[in-house]
């Protein structure tokens, strides 16, 4: 229990400021707010169920070593990517 809090707070905070906020501020404008809510609930737990069983499915093939590299290489190739737009 306390490994799904950490992670709900750590993805919530992540979550601050992204795109995903604008998105969800300019569909409040024209939905109700439960819709936007629920949306946003269902979409954000189908893609952390997917990235969940791809990292699974991954982790049984790349040896933990080489997986934590290209996290972080991935990580920091989408932030250069992010600078240059």
């Amino acid at each position: 229990m306390v490994s799904f809090l950490w992670s709900f707070f750590f993805i919530a905070i992540a979550e601050m400021g992204d795109k995903t906020q604008l998105v969800a501020l300019s569909f409040a404008t024209k939905y109700k707010p439960t819709k936007v809510l629920l949306g946003i609930f269902i979409g954000t737990l189908v893609i952390h169920f997917l990235s969940v069983m791809i990292g699974e499915k991954l982790s049984t093939f790349i040896p933990l070593q080489y997986l934590k590299i290209l996290i972080g290489v991935s990580f920091v190739g989408f932030g250069i990517w992010t600078l240059k737009r």
